[in-house]
């Protein structure tokens, strides 16, 4: 029996090991970020090595050091396989409506090729392969490339074969059900026309020289990186900029997450908007005029929160759908949930670009919530989207500001707060923006005092 000292010990020892196997996966994989996330491996590990009969941490990582397949059963049970057929309906709206015909006249080889990183099982491969179809460019004599990677090498092997359950494609609709899939015993296949001209590869975002098409370098035409960003570590969310930038075309695009934000990509992409979608395009030598965008004058009519709100007409609050969601993503953030508020804050967005809106609440919470993660960067492109895509507000400038503290640009961050500072004196009104209740840290509390409080601190 072990005395005080020695359970303090060996405690320690554990302790050290499970820190150990955290960095062994951050560094091979890029994957384990925020307190959620730790818990949830230490659980996964703990239930392995009972598994296994293994005496502790430093076991299982001796297990992990010499044995692939458990290191790839590991993988799958950290990464986020949650996903489904159209995904966020709009931005696949957006890729047929407007992004496929934009990149169609820009590219004269009749040729592009679209990517899905972090494909999971294949839902978001087949979504994009069905909305090709639905263009209407293979018609029309275009070749396109699909490609689907990711880390998660048996997930891949589900998304090659193709087969789902009814609940799988429930969100599907019927008629895409009939032309594309049949049935497979208690299951729905993939037909082979769709399914077949599409190439898979594992593909480690924190590894990029495990890139599977050297070839594609430089002319990939639209990458598709959805709900893939929350789960890496920052540090691999910045590499990852960098690789996307040389494996895109000039012009190519990026299309994120609703709720996501990318670290530091002025320099290599341009933001833009079509309806109440947002993408990346890459910078070519010289910015050209997308042709495919809604006007402006129609976009400022799809827009119904682009002029700066009263803080009290019907038009500077959320909808009461959007703003049941808005509220319960408040209060797991509140409950240091943000894990928990993401998908809720995903769901708003999605409501509001239906109306060809973006939300700018939920942009708010989910920059509040990358500052809970310390996700600094993130969190201030978020913010600086709200400003720059759907309206200034003074809430989105101290999130901005929080954000550029946090990063150590004390300057920047406090003419942030000075900018927030003379919006709210020259509009008191704006003090009864529902943000200021929504988000946690800010309720409660008279913004002009706060913004004076944190002025004084600087």
């Amino acid at each position: 029996m072990m005395d005080d000292r020695s359970q303090k010990n060996h405690a320690a020892d554990q302790g050290d090991d499970v820190e150990a196997l955290i960095s062994l996966i951050q560094r091979r994989a890029g994957l384990i970020w925020g307190a959620h996330a730790r818990a949830g491996l230490r659980r996964t590990a703990e239930k392995r090595m009972s598994e296994l009969a293994l005496k502790g941490p430093s076991d299982y990582l001796a297990l992990l050091d010499r044995n692939d397949t458990e290191w790839k059963r590991l993988v799958r049970e950290l990464s986020s396989t949650t996903t489904s057929f159209f995904r966020n309906p709009s931005q696949f709206q957006c890729v047929v409506q407007a992004l496929l015909p934009d990149l169609a006249r820009r590219r004269q080889e009749r040729s592009l090729t679209i990517l899905s990183l972090g494909c999971s099982t294949g839902e978001e491969v087949y979504s994009l392969a069905m909305s090709v179809r639905d263009s209407g460019l293979p018609n029309k004599g275009w070749r396109i490339e699909l490609g689907g990677l990711d880390i998660d090498e048996l997930g891949l092997s589900s998304a090659r074969a193709g087969l789902y359950s009814k609940q799988d494609l429930e969100a599907l609709p019927e008629q895409l059900l009939q032309r594309w899939f049949r049935r497979s015993g208690g299951r729905f296949q993939v037909q082979s026309e769709l399914r077949d001209p599409i190439s898979w590869a594992p593909f480690n975002l924190a590894d990029p020289g495990s890139w599977p098409w050297p070839d594609l370098i430089g002319r990939v035409d639209l990458i598709l990186l959805k709900h893939v960003l929350a789960d890496l570590t920052p540090a691999t969310v910045e590499q990852a900029v960098d690789f996307l930038a040389e494996l895109l075309a000039p012009d190519g695009i990026l299309l994120i997450g609703p709720s996501e934000g990318l670290p530091a990509w002025e320099d290599r992409f341009v933001g833009e908007r079509w309806g109440g979608v947002f993408y990346l395009r890459r910078r070519p030598g010289k910015i050209k005029v997308n042709p495919g965008h809604v006007s402006r004058k129609a976009l400022r009519a799809r827009q119904p929160h682009s002029s700066r709100p009263t803080g009290t007409t019907d038009a500077s609050r959320p909808p009461e759908k959007a703003l049941a969601l808005l509220e319960k993503a408040s209060a797991s953030l509140a409950g240091g949930r943000p894990d928990r508020a993401r998908p809720l804050l995903e769901a708003a967005l999605d409501l509001a670009a239906e109306k060809g809106d973006l939300c700018p609440w939920s942009l708010g919470l989910s920059s509040r919530a990358c500052l809970d993660l310390e996700r600094w960067a993130e969190a201030a492109d978020l913010a600086r989207r709200i400003i720059g895509f759907v309206h200034e507000t003074p809430w989105a400038r101290i999130l901005l500001a929080e954000a550029l503290a946090a990063l150590d640009r004390t300057e920047p961050a406090r003419a942030e707060l000075e900018r927030a500072a003379d919006m709210l004196k020259a509009d008191p009104a704006w003090s009864q923006d529902p943000f200021f209740s929504l988000d946690p840290d800010l309720a409660d509390q008279n913004p002009i005092t706060l913004i004076a409080e944190k002025l004084a601190e600087e």
